[in-house]
């Protein structure tokens, strides 16, 4: 049986056994104010966020059906194509979930993959980035694909993840923008630390009733 659960229509993540709720990545983050601030847009920026990362999926495992695409996603859809052409990418991980069994936390990983720029991890977003992508896919996913790779959930190697470069890929302009991502701040404070204390005060504060 698989160590964790995980809702959909929910998107929650259940550790098993005894039916655990744990917080995802950027739960985490939204919790203790490091997320960006997008209460002031209309839920549809967030469904179609859903959207162009359900469909990014599908075209990286070769499914996607362009009859179903929502027009509104199209260009992006048609963006990411053009950045998986140009970048001759072969994906090696497609949005795959995975629940940390020690730290307890969860995350959909977008894309590991073979490119001309050598190995990448990839998180895609449609229009923006910010500080805190770092602190999310260096700091909170990049500790879930290791793990998942020492386990052998996924077809790669844990010291492949470790030497991979890390970005954040805005698919908002005609070709998709690559952000690096750092795996430790201008500080010297590594992103997997940042991320491992704003989960300790969000379990702290679950544990307080905070």
């Amino acid at each position: 049986m698989a160590h964790f659960l995980f809702d959909e229509a929910a998107h929650r993540y259940v550790m098993m056994p005894g039916s655990r709720h744990v917080e995802s990545v950027t739960q985490v983050l939204d919790a203790v104010g490091m997320s960006p601030d997008f209460s002031h847009l209309d839920p549809y920026y967030r469904e179609r966020g859903h959207a162009i990362h359900k469909a990014m999926s599908l075209e990286l495992l070769g499914k996607l059906d362009d009859s179903t695409l929502d027009p509104r996603i199209v260009p992006f859809v048609e963006r990411g194509r053009r950045w998986l052409d140009a970048l001759e990418v072969t994906p090696l991980v497609v949005e795959h979930r995975w629940c940390h069994t020690v730290l307890e936390y969860g995350g959909t990983l977008d894309l590991f993959c073979e490119s001309k720029l050598g190995l990448l991890f990839v998180d895609w977003k449609a229009t923006m980035n910010d500080p805190a992508y770092e602190v999310q896919v260096a700091g909170g996913y990049e500790p879930l694909l290791i793990e998942a790779a020492e386990q052998g959930a996924v077809p790669i190697a844990p010291g492949d993840v470790r030497a991979a470069r890390i970005a954040v890929v805005t698919l908002g302009t005609e070709m998709p923008k690559m952000h690096w991502c750092s795996r430790q701040n201008p500080a010297g404070i590594l992103n997997a630390e940042l991320f491992r204390n704003a989960l300790a005060v969000v379990k702290w504060r679950a544990a307080h009733r905070r």
